[in-house]
Order: structure tokens, then sequence, then C-alpha cells
């Protein structure tokens, strides 16, 4: 420990005991043991608020790498709100595909929702499915 003999630690000791006498020993004993756990326990606050402080600046670094990228994104995106006026406008800029619009000549060409037509995809009741008799039919009293 330290690089301290045996030897050398005996020496220590009878030069504490011949500075503090037999009476104050135990006292000083007790002091330098309080010293050592407040110095442990300020140690630890130390090291834990480093930890903390560490952590924060690295999540701070992070976010504002994030912010940074988001930023240049939409910086890129310069003609954002043009596309957007167009779209709303209905305006086809050079290059672009225009949208398909598909019109109907009657209302009885228009697709149904099968919730609307009454039945359910995959029940007995939907057309082109073969009823099943499952047997429950059978054997009830009315």
């Amino acid at each position: 420990m330290f690089g301290i003999g045996g030897s050398e630690i005996l020496i220590i000791a009878i030069i504490v005991l011949l500075l503090f006498g037999p009476d104050k020993l135990p006292q000083a004993a007790r002091t330098m043991g309080r010293f050592m756990r407040e110095f442990k326990r300020y140690q630890s606050m130390m090291e834990s608020t480093f930890k903390a402080e560490m952590y924060l600046s690295e999540q701070k670094a992070q976010t504002d790498k994030a912010g940074k990228t988001a930023k240049a994104d939409e910086e890129a995106d310069t003609f954002k709100k043009a596309r957007e006026y167009r779209g709303k406008a209905g305006i086809v800029a050079p290059g672009e595909t225009p949208p398909v619009v598909v019109e109907l000549e009657d209302d009885e060409d228009a697709p149904i929702a099968p919730e609307d037509a009454g039945w359910t995809p995959g029940s007995g009741d939907a057309p082109g499915m073969e009823p099943v008799d499952d047997g429950e039919g059978e054997g009830e009293q009315q």
C-alpha cells in the first residue's frame, strides 16, 4: 500500500502515539475517520455532478446537431412554399406529373364500399362466397 511496508507503518504508529498520547489517540482516530468519510462523500458528490454535466452537454450537443440538420433540410427545400401553392391552385410545373383525375359518367359507376353494400368481406353473405352450413341450425328448439 503506497510503497510502505510493515516496519514503516509501525514507526508511524509509534510517532503518532508519542505525539497525541494514549488519552487523545482514540479521539484523533475518530476525527480522522470523520474527515475521511466527509472527503469520500464530497468526492462522490463531485464525481456525480461531473458525470451529470457531461451527460447534459452530450445531450445538448446532439440536440444542437439535430436542430442544425433539420434547419439545413428546411433551407435545402427552398421551393416548398411554391410547390404547396401550385398544389392548391392545381398548376402543374414543367417536368412534374399531373395528378390523375377520374371523372365518372354516372353514380352507378362509382365503387361502393363493402360496408355500404350491406356485406362484410370474407363473410358468408359476401358476393362470390358459398354459404357455409355450420350445423348450428339443426336440433335447435324454437
